[in-house]
């Protein structure tokens, strides 16, 4: 039980269920699942990054009328303000329905 206490005070882990020991084996667990989901996240991030612009209809993504686009000779900017808001909307509605 040692080993698995100084594991915990190497993660930071200061609270008082972690320092006696049985609690400490919960947080890792959670910890783990949080790294899980975390990872899942990234690799359908990812999927939908790779394989988005070949969906059919999916071309409004980054061209919504509240997106900036400035095209000059020697500049480019795009700024997708009005698609990042649309995502956290998105995102935010599917997470407070997740966590219910």
């Amino acid at each position: 039980m040692g080993s698995l206490k100084k594991a915990c005070q190497a993660l930071g882990v200061m609270c008082q269920a972690a320092m006696n020991g049985a609690g400490c084996v919960e947080v890792m667990a959670e910890l783990g699942r949080f790294l899980i989901v975390m990872g899942v996240v990234l690799v359908a991030v990812g999927l939908l990054l790779s394989v988005g612009p070949r969906l059919p209809g999916a071309d409004w993504i980054g061209r919504l009328p509240g997106d900036i686009y400035i095209d000059r000779p020697h500049l480019k900017v795009h700024v997708p303000l009005a698609t990042c808001l649309l995502a956290s909307i998105v995102l935010t509605l599917i997470l407070s329905l997740w966590r219910r």
